[in-house]
Order: C-alpha cells, then structure tokens, then sequence
C-alpha cells in the first residue's frame, strides 16, 4: 500500500477531529475512571468505553498525527527533490 501526502495529512487531520470530538464531548473527565475513580452518574461501562476512546484519541492527535504531518512533509520533499535531479540531466 503506497500512501501519498495528501493521503498522511488526511489521516492526521481524522486524528486531530477525532480528538476534539471527544473533548468536545467531554469525555476528558471520564479519564479518572481508569485509575479507578468513575464520573458521578455515569455507568462503569459507558465510562470505560468513553474514558478508552479519549485516551486513544489523546495518543493518536499528540504521537501519531505529527508523525504523518512529518512524513508527508518529507514525502513531498523527496518527491521535489526527485523531480528537481530529472529536469537538471534531460
């Protein structure tokens, strides 16, 4: 599977949605659940699976959406430096 740069930065902006969906949400204060201090009102289960998606949506906007912005930023860079060196021997 060959991934193209606007393909990364798509991907990273998903990311990036998906994690202020959740904390638009709020599921930010559901987090404490996992250290075992549940949200007042809120059933263990549907604080678990809200407290899980908010911390993987945390680790893909913070570590994995940087990660494509710079590999499609070096894709690209490649890419031109690719098309610069066929230009300069035709």
């Amino acid at each position: 599977m060959k991934l193209r740069m606007p393909r990364l930065l798509a991907l990273a902006c998903a990311l990036l949605a998906v994690h202020a969906a959740s904390w638009a949400l709020g599921l930010e204060d559901w987090v404490g659940m996992l250290s075992g201090t549940p949200e007042p009102g809120v059933p263990l289960s549907v604080a678990a699976l809200g407290a899980s998606v908010h911390v993987l949506s945390w680790f893909g906007a913070v570590v994995v959406a940087p990660i494509l912005i710079i590999a499609a930023g070096l894709l690209e860079a490649a890419t031109a430096v690719g098309r610069g060196s066929e230009t300069k021997s035709v």
